[in-house]
């Protein structure tokens, strides 16, 4: 039997044979790994055009969203690209900033402010447009941060649990839900006849899943076991818990004091 050549190239690198790994998500007898493996870099998928790519989006989401698993993230995550990765991120930011800024008119607007020192005070019409608009340009601004910045602790922590990914992959696969989802609860989010308890259940909701979507992904993406997968999500996600839980306490004391 032929050697596979992707074998030999790794052999000095001591990494097992694509079918025989613990923790390779695909079977052996799947399509050929070199189509679409995004597990070490050595044989990226070739990358389609950016238009081609974009066309295939709609698409691309829906099969993550509604037929999840760690073989369909290890075929997509393959093609991931840094200017597709930016382009959604990038447009979702603007998308989300602008149904902000609707929401806030539809909801009367920022015509109010609260302070310790003098309470509640009226907002002059100027300087209620003014905020409103740079809340929604900080939106614009904040979403790709706060996108890299837990991408960027979840690659951290996949690396220290044997992850063999590319952080280029890591982000793709993750924009296939995230930018989805997001634009669906900016959407409800916008609603006027949507309350801040079904505001809340709905951001609970899309929570839990796009953690279980993230499991898949950092599976298939850097080639984990269950195990290692999974410790590498809950890990992160503890450690952020609890600094935003001490974080909120704080504020909480803060303002008691004051």
């Amino acid at each position: 039997m032929e050697q596979d050549p992707r074998n030999s190239a790794l052999g000095d690198q001591d990494q097992p044979a694509f079918g025989k790994s613990p923790y390779d998500p695909l079977p052996p007898d799947s399509q050929p790994r070199d189509q679409y493996s995004p597990h070490d870099g050595t044989s990226i998928p070739a990358s389609i055009p950016l238009k081609e790519d974009i066309q295939q989006l709609p698409g691309k989401y829906l099969r993550i969203l509604t037929r999840p698993g760690t073989q369909r993230f290890a075929m997509e995550a393959g093609q991931g690209q840094w200017d597709i990765v930016w382009l959604q991120l990038v447009a979702y930011a603007i998308l989300v900033g602008i149904l902000s800024y609707v929401g806030l008119l539809l909801s009367g607007g920022l015509n109010t402010l609260t302070t310790a020192s003098a309470g509640t005070i009226a907002v002059p019409a100027t300087a209620q447009r003014v905020l409103e608009i740079a809340a929604s340009l900080a939106i614009i601004i904040l979403i790709p941060l706060a996108f890299f910045f837990w991408q960027g602790i979840l690659f951290m922590s996949s690396r220290m649990f044997g992850g063999r990914g590319l952080f280029v992959q890591q982000n793709y696969a993750a924009t296939l839900y995230w930018i989805p989802l997001g634009i669906i609860g900016s959407i409800l989010g916008a609603l006027p006849f949507i309350d801040g308890t079904i505001t809340l259940i709905i951001t609970v909701l899309f929570g839990c899943y796009q953690l279980v979507l993230t499991f898949f992904a950092l599976k298939a993406v850097h080639q984990l076991s269950t195990g290692r997968a999974l410790g590498a999500l809950i890990l992160p996600t503890i450690v952020i818990f609890v600094f935003a839980l001490c974080a909120f306490a704080s504020l909480y004391a803060l303002s008691g004091l004051a």
